[in-house]
């Protein structure tokens, strides 16, 4: 276990989809570039949708031994083992005087756990899906399970520490404990919220700004936490900015706006003539465009706005070799999954010169795809199309070069 072999084969033997994340330079940074990074290290790697992406296959496991030296990486939680049918389920903990953490750490049959950059992740298996949480049981204890993932050894985390393992020599993940997994439906079926305590409202301010929108959905999605008095109207803007920039009108905000209202502390005191300001403001941003249509032409405009490039023809290059691509897909008896139909345009534009090119997100392709004729089924893993890859690759001599 202690090489990171010996930790591939612990994954694999698990049945435990793992995928890459970015990791940390020597200089503390991100390996993706962007300066700021809101999550360095913690964010996938491939562009692709990482649930697509997580996978047990152990060609693809051991492929990354060599990567994961300057790579992070990541195991998928919440799926159903093939072997035990069972489901992983991680409990984080970033607070060392946790009550939680005293408890585990005490138990006499230790099961796979190790240390993060400022806190411990405990594996277990539980018998039912879990879903996430954040300081459901106890503050700073989070749940992760259905729909989530977590950073593993021999990651590093931004603050230059490995992530180590607690338990060398047991290594094996132990069942949920039944005290824990009661708690969890206690908790999750209270009705009473818990009111976060009183404080300024500029630090009520700061601890709210620290949580990302995905975060805040699960606190108000599970009753267990009200949006304090002090940071509502901010909070509300930003649930309702991350709504329409996924595609959200004017009057799908105010509904939603007057949901949010009711996760309030004290919400009858914010006046609907409030609120209505508030969708007003956030009216001025765009709606994001997901359409698969103007894919390449957003990306174009980017780049010329943001001078990457100074090739006059890649409009139209790139316009080219994408319908050629697509035009090139047949159906077949096989089905194929978003990320190789993905990876294998990607190979197809390298191989005709086209070092800068678009990239569909999941959602997009899959409307792509369906505009063409092609049909979807779901999997356990992921949607598959019945797109006939190894077709394509004959018919365009292993990508050869058009003009």
């Amino acid at each position: 276990m202690k090489t990171n072999q010996g930790l591939l084969n612990f994954f694999m033997s698990n049945d435990i989809p793992i995928f890459l994340l970015h990791g940390i330079k020597d200089d503390k940074s991100c390996t993706c570039g962007v300066l700021n990074c809101s999550k360095p290290g913690k964010h996938p790697y491939s562009k692709i949708n990482w649930k697509v992406v997580a996978t047990t296959d152990k060609k693809f496991c051991y492929s990354i031994e060599q990567k994961i030296s300057k790579l992070n990486l990541a195991a998928a939680t919440g799926r159903i083992n093939r072997a035990n049918e069972k489901f992983l389920t991680v409990i984080d903990i970033d607070d060392s005087n946790s009550h939680m953490l005293k408890i585990l750490l005490n138990k006499s049959k230790q099961t796979f756990c190790y240390k993060t950059g400022g806190g411990y992740h405990f594996w277990f298996w539980s018998k039912k899906p879990i879903k996430n949480s954040v300081s459901l049981i106890e503050k700073n204890v989070d749940i992760r399970g259905t729909n989530g993932y977590v950073v593993t050894p021999p990651s590093t985390h931004v603050s230059g520490k490995k992530y180590e393992l607690l338990n060398e020599s047991t290594c094996d993940i132990q069942d949920l404990p039944n005290e824990i997994e009661t708690l969890l439906n206690i908790k999750k079926n209270h009705e009473k919220r818990i009111v976060v305590p009183k404080a300024e409202v500029p630090d009520l301010l700061k601890i709210w700004n620290q949580y990302n929108i995905k975060e805040i959905r699960e606190m108000i999605n599970n009753s267990s936490i009200l949006i304090p008095e002090g940071t509502r109207n901010h909070t509300i803007f930003r649930l309702l900015c991350s709504d329409r920039a996924h595609g959200a009108n004017k009057s799908e905000l105010f509904r939603k706006s007057h949901v949010y209202r009711k996760c309030c502390e004290n919400y009858p005191t914010l006046q609907i003539e409030e609120l209505n300001l508030i969708v007003e403001s956030v009216m001025k941003y765009p709606a994001y465009d997901n359409s698969h249509e103007n894919v390449n032409v957003k990306y174009v405009n980017w780049i010329e706005k943001n001078g990457i490039s100074k090739e006059s023809f890649l409009k139209h290059k790139l316009q080219t070799l994408d319908d050629n691509f697509f035009s090139s897909l047949t159906k077949g008896t096989d089905y194929t999954s978003l990320q190789t139909i993905s990876l294998t345009r990607e190979e197809y534009f390298k191989a005709n010169g086209l070092e800068q090119y678009s990239v569909y997100k999941p959602s997009a392709l899959g409307s792509k795809l369906r505009s063409l004729g092609f049909e979807r089924i779901k999997t356990a893993k992921c949607n598959l199309w019945n797109v006939n890859i190894e077709t394509f690759q004959e018919n365009t001599g292993s990508y050869q070069r058009i003009r």
